[in-house]
């Protein structure tokens, strides 16, 4: 088995602690030989789905409300489990009456079975159908709130459907990567959360083993600023196998992941190394491409859509750091950006503001600098300053260039 895993990591001021509780898998046998009797009599099918669909309802109305409430929702974790046992045993009993329904019509039925109504954040349900006939399959994606799941539902030998893969089991192989995140419940405090997601068909591979991908996306309490994750999978007839697996981060307003052609596309929020925008704001935008054919998956990087920030996050990083940054900028500026960083000492970028004038090409930048070195002559996480760039960026073969401009040290920040 080939899977990569491709992880994006921020550099925090603070370690954020979640609330995570292992989730126990829905059950493994489901439906009973008086359970498969009854969904072939109409009646007894009617109400033992009215029955299962009042449980589950009731149990979806019951959960805590995550943001007035995110430690009594992060105790809820017995009560999201059998939400989910309940309702792939639901899926199952649903396929066992409908063999023939579609992926859009079981996404449907069960988008309207966990639907909390009142509720603006719910993600809908979501199904992709991975096999016809005696070797039917679907994958179903379904959300409660902030919490979600996926799992996979086949064609027994015995003609009936079971349940033979879950997401919150296979978790546990992966208990520090990505995906491991997906055996996690409750509401995490302020920048991270359970994860919620959908699921969505790609072209088979080149021998006809079916594809699909989830999009998947943490719930923060606070910000706008959202942990994602895309993994792309393949089913072998008997489990899906994750043959990527990448996280991002994106902002509220940004779109989730979209499939063009053979590109896989997602809009991004990277993390800079020195450089820190607030929650909602886009400067470090980028574009996530990969391209998936019938013969694998390639990452095909991210592209900025203004590469001046990453340039200029890579020149302050640079020269704090001492190099020699005269392949980028000009000596003179090169010189002025070491003289302002000394002054500082070790410090962290906390605020900027950047310009761009259209007319000149000359870019502006003001960095609020917050002191972190915590020797005997300073305190920790002292207010250090603030330094005024004014830099007139070219192009020069090919690559970004600091041709002139100025360097001026402020005091304090008020």
């Amino acid at each position: 088995m080939s899977v990569r895993f491709v992880r994006t990591t921020r550099r925090r001021l603070f370690q954020l602690t979640a609330l995570c509780i292992l989730c126990t898998p829905c059950a493994p046998i489901l439906g009973s030989t008086p359970v498969r009797a009854a969904l072939a009599a109409r009646p007894h099918e009617s109400r033992l789905s009215e029955k299962l669909e009042g449980e589950i309802q009731r149990l979806i109305g019951e959960l805590p409300d995550p943001y007035d409430n995110p430690f009594g929702f992060a105790k809820a974790g017995t009560q999201i489990a059998k939400l989910w046992t309940l309702t792939c045993q639901w899926v199952v009993e649903y396929l066992d009456a409908h063999p023939v329904a579609s992926a859009a019509e079981l996404a449907a039925q069960t988008n309207e079975l966990t639907l909390r109504r009142h509720d603006v954040n719910n993600r809908t349900a979501s199904a992709v159908q991975l096999g016809t006939g005696k070797h039917a399959a679907y994958v179903v994606a379904v959300n409660a709130l902030v919490t979600g799941t996926f799992f996979v539902v086949a064609r027994q030998a015995n003609g009936h459907f079971h349940l033979v893969w879950t997401i919150k089991d296979a978790a546990k192989q992966y208990p520090r990567d990505a995906l491991g995140n997906w055996g996690a419940r409750g509401q995490a405090f302020v920048l991270s959360g359970p994860l919620t997601g959908t699921v969505h068909e790609l072209p088979p591979t080149r021998r006809g083993a079916p594809r699909f991908y989830v999009d998947g996306e943490e719930n923060p309490a606070q910000g706008s600023e959202i942990p994602k994750q895309i993994s792309i999978w393949e089913w072998n007839g008997t489990q899906p196998v994750p043959r990527f697996v990448g996280e991002y981060y994106a902002t509220v307003d940004q779109a989730g992941a979209k499939l063009e052609g053979d590109l896989l596309k997602m809009e991004t929020k990277e993390i800079l190394k020195m450089l820190n925008t607030c929650s909602a704001c886009t400067e470090n935008a980028a574009q996530w491409i990969i391209r998936v054919t019938p013969d694998g998956v390639t990452d095909l990087g991210r592209t900025y859509d203004e590469p001046v920030y990453p340039f200029i996050d890579n020149l302050i990083d640079r020269a704090e750091s001492g190099e020699d940054i005269s392949d980028v900028a000009a000596p003179q500026i090169a010189a002025d950006l070491r003289k302002a960083f000394a002054r500082l000492g070790g410090f962290l970028v906390v605020g900027m503001g950047v310009g761009h004038s259209e007319k000149t090409d000359d870019f502006s930048a003001g960095l609020e600098c917050l002191e972190c070195d915590t020797g005997k002559d300073s305190r920790p996480f002292h207010n250090a300053g603030s330094i005024d760039l004014k830099l007139t960026i070219e192009h020069r073969n090919g690559k970004l260039y600091v041709t002139g401009g100025s360097v001026r040290s402020g005091g304090e920040i008020q």
